[in-house]
């Protein structure tokens, strides 16, 4: 298990794009959470065109992003230019694993020390 969270570092930042489906328009959001950030990039794309970045935006599809740290987001459709936000990844594979270990026994203390060495 921990060769996994070695390995996730190493790992091609390509293979770790995150796919979503959002229900809702992605401009349709009143506070900068990702639906918001993936549009405002969209519209960067479009050169400031609204109406084109909508047609490219519409809820009820699945978007493909990257969880990244800067400064005016957390999110990116694209990798380059980011530095990818390594933690976050760490965490969504602990989560993913995080009942199975439930299930082979380890108490609520131990998978905190767990997360903890494992995400920091």
């Amino acid at each position: 298990m921990k060769r996994s969270f070695k390995t996730l570092n190493e790992t091609d930042p390509f293979e770790l794009v995150i796919t979503k489906l959002f229900q809702d328009d992605l401009w349709d959001h009143e506070i900068n959470n990702e639906p918001i950030q993936l549009y405002k990039e969209i519209l960067e794309d479009c050169n400031g065109d609204e109406k084109l970045a909508k047609s490219q935006s519409r809820g009820g599809e699945v978007y493909k992003y990257y969880k990244v740290k800067a400064k005016d987001r957390s999110v990116s459709r694209c990798v380059e230019g980011y530095q990818l936000d390594m933690k976050t990844y760490r965490s969504y594979l602990f989560n993913a694993i995080k009942a199975q270990l439930e299930v082979y026994g380890m108490n609520k203390n131990e998978l905190k020390k767990l997360e903890k060495e494992l995400v920091k």
